[in-house]
């Protein structure tokens, strides 16, 4: 890694992470949401263009799996591939779509290395969370008897 792209790393990590309003010594990289980490820096930063906000989520993201990465094992770790035309981001970005305004997105720790992903409309009403209160247990069931 260039330390024109290890500069970048460390700007797009102290933006977004300035967005969770904590010390960033405190975060622990490896249980980081990193879409509650991304949704948050794009409300608090309005000012900012499209295309801005979408590099330094880009950037972000690669920072953040790639030290995650390191972390779980160094001895394995490489350091990230310059960007392709046309990649939106790292292999997260693959597998959870990016927040939208218009909808916010809660990611669940289970056990190790998992998690549940919820999208809920930004303007979740009462009558939708007594609703959500009553089908997520059913279908957990459903679930469990498919298991």
């Amino acid at each position: 890694m260039t330390e024109s792209t290890a500069k970048q790393h460390v700007r797009a990590c102290q933006l977004v992470l300035e967005s969770l309003r904590k010390d960033p010594s405190r975060i622990n990289v490896l249980e980081l949401d990193i879409e509650h980490a991304v949704h948050l820096f794009r409300t608090t930063n309005p000012q900012l263009k499209e295309s801005t906000l979408d590099t330094y989520e880009y950037v972000f993201r690669r920072a953040v799996l790639s030290y995650g990465d390191y972390l779980r094992d160094p001895a394995a770790w490489e350091a990230p591939t310059k960007r392709k035309s046309g990649d939106k981001g790292t292999r997260k970005l693959q597998t959870t779509p990016r927040p939208k305004k218009e909808k916010v997105e809660l990611k669940l720790p289970l056990r190790e290395g998992k998690h549940a992903l919820l999208i809920l409309p930004e303007n979740l009403t009462e009558a939708d969370r007594r609703l959500l209160e009553r089908i997520i247990p059913v279908y957990l069931e459903d679930y469990a008897e498919e298991s």
